[in-house]
């Protein structure tokens, strides 16, 4: 790879069904992608550690959203559940879920309000299904 790393450095990566530029398919949009290599237990190895947040990478673990600002509601869903399935196996709390642009100064991914992706997704779980697709279309336009 360019970085001269093995391989991308991130563990986990959401897609947005854009194989190539103008050639969309729905059926990948939110499809989950692995990355860097995670065995399975509570720690994380030499051989494990991600490239993604300087300062972070030896002690988190690293999720990509393919796309700049305008990322797709299945992607979003994806997200929610696998960062809360994240969350439950390594007994994280939600005020552990940070955005780069929290850790890294002069980045802006996910480029989102990582403060409403804590509150409304992880502790307020009651919220129904199409208010938060309402709210998350009308942040993404």
């Amino acid at each position: 790879m360019s970085n001269g790393w093995k391989d991308i450095g991130y563990h986990f990566v959401g897609t947005n069904g854009f194989v190539r530029p103008q050639f969309y398919i729905p059926e990948m949009d939110g499809s989950l992608e692995v990355g860097r290599y995670l065995d399975g237990d509570n720690f994380i190895s030499d051989n494990e550690i991600g490239a993604h947040t300087l300062g972070y990478n030896a002690t988190s673990v690293g999720y990509c959203l393919i796309g700049k600002e305008k990322f797709t509601e299945p992607q979003f869903w994806k997200a929610k559940r696998m960062i809360e399935f994240l969350l439950l196996k390594y007994n994280l709390k939600t005020s552990d879920v940070y955005g780069h642009y929290e850790k890294q100064k002069g980045r802006t991914c996910p480029n989102i309000d990582m403060d409403w992706f804590r509150e409304v997704l992880f502790r307020c779980p009651t919220y129904e299904y199409f208010e938060l697709s309402k709210y998350w279309m009308k942040t993404r336009t």
